[in-house]
């Protein structure tokens, strides 16, 4: 039973980090920045679902922490993308 719990309390925060990504989204201000805290919040949700509903948390310390190198990939694109929008390109 606590194993349907844990189910249910990830699945909440990923609706509630859904929630927050929406929210983020219309409020007025720098898309740049709103690129960036989406993308975050987006790479969070990655690393949850990738080691609860994957399973990669029961996984070696290699594959366990593929995620989080995907997850510094999007950080840096993000920042990427944000830099250059803020530059007007």
């Amino acid at each position: 039973m606590a194993g349907i719990k844990l189910y249910i309390g990830i699945w909440l925060g990923l609706v509630f980090a859904t929630i927050m990504e929406v929210v983020i989204r219309s409020l007025p201000g720098a898309a740049s920045l709103f690129v960036l805290i989406i993308m975050l919040i987006a790479s969070v949700k990655a690393i949850a679902i990738s080691l609860y509903y994957q399973n990669l948390r029961h996984e070696g310390i290699r594959l366990a922490t593929l995620p989080i190198a995907a997850v510094v990939g999007i950080v840096f694109l993000a920042v990427s993308a944000a830099m250059t929008m803020s530059m007007g390109m």
